[in-house]
């Protein structure tokens, strides 16, 4: 086991899937997310392990942006908005 390409897997599976809710209904199904989650997981090991490196780490560059922005910028908003 690969603990580098367990982290970029992970980071590319829920970065990927926060990315996705937004192009979803808002009434989805939680159980829709975790099924999603369990396939891209394995798309993604796939992804660290072969593809080119490219092209993870563009995947990757998505998924840091789309989580910073709901961790550190939505959270200044609520702050601001108090």
């Amino acid at each position: 086991m690969d603990i580098e390409t367990i982290t970029q897997s992970a980071i590319m599976t829920v970065g990927i899937v926060q990315v996705l809710k937004n192009f979803m209904p808002e009434k989805t199904p939680t159980w829709v997310y975790s099924v999603l989650m369990i396939l891209l997981s394995f798309v993604f090991v796939a992804v660290s392990m072969f593809a080119p490196k490219w092209i993870a780490t563009g995947i990757i560059t998505v998924c840091v942006a789309q989580l910073g922005y709901e961790g550190i910028i939505q959270t200044i908003k609520k702050m601001v908005s108090k």
